[in-house]
């Protein structure tokens, strides 16, 4: 992760747990202006998904195992959707680091509507994605 001057909180890798399978998978995630973007590598220009963390519960799941390593594991939600993010990083200091930037950044707005999923969403499109900072 690095603090970066410009409006860029956070940035690194995490993995994602997928949707319909229990597996975890490698994205690169960038927090910016209380927005979670995620990208499928480096290499992409605009990202895979965006969330809005406006409204979101963040939570510490503990040490889990993924793809045969322990890492700690942290629960994006919002109260009127029943979508979560499962997000898994190595060691608790880096943990640490994500939870307090993405609850600063989920406290910041004052949003009761969900966060948004997806590149084009009923609650937010955007025609011309974030590129990759």
């Amino acid at each position: 992760m690095t603090s970066n001057v410009t409006s860029t909180v956070y940035r690194g890798v995490l993995y994602k747990q997928r949707d319909h399978f229990s597996s975890y998978r490698p994205r690169l995630f960038v927090l910016d202006s209380g927005l979670l973007h995620y990208y499928y590598s480096d290499a992409d220009v605009s990202p895979a998904k965006t969330i809005i963390l406006s409204g979101c519960q963040i939570h510490n799941e503990g040490v889990k195992e993924v793809e045969g390593k322990d890492m700690v594991g942290i629960r994006v939600s919002h109260k009127m959707t029943s979508k979560a993010y499962v997000l898994a990083c190595e060691g608790e200091e880096e943990a640490k680091g994500w939870i307090e930037a993405l609850s600063n950044a989920a406290k910041a707005g004052t949003r009761n509507s969900p966060p948004t999923l997806g590149r084009e969403s009923e609650y937010m499109t955007t025609s011309s994605p974030p590129p990759y900072p």
